[in-house]
């Protein structure tokens, strides 16, 4: 039943969810940063904890079926925008987190 209503105030509330969680994380040197373990580290999460790969099929069915992916691979993008001033850092941040809700 909870996740039953988690999913119903989802498709209700599709841009603003108050269960959508987006993060992004602002890193000083690119040159510092070892990016193929920040993605082993999260894919690692999702294979250990089935929340991050439970999926719901909904559309054609009487009631929402739950199920969890048995092998999920992570989808991430990172963007460099080192190159933009502030305020254009920040717009487009915005639309990407807005593209991606």
């Amino acid at each position: 039943p909870m996740q039953t209503g988690i999913l119903m105030v989802h498709l209700l509330y599709k841009n603003q969810d108050p269960y959508l969680r987006q993060k992004v994380f602002h890193m000083i040197s690119k040159d510092s940063i070892n990016f193929n373990r920040i993605i082993a580290i999260w894919q690692s999460l999702v294979n250990t904890h089935e929340v991050f790969r439970t999926a719901f099929y909904w559309q054609d069915l009487k009631k929402p079926v739950q199920f969890v992916i048995e092998n999920a691979s992570l989808s991430y993008q990172f963007y460099d925008l080192s190159t933009l001033s502030s305020r254009l850092q920040s717009v487009k941040i915005e639309n990407i987190l807005t593209a991606d809700s």
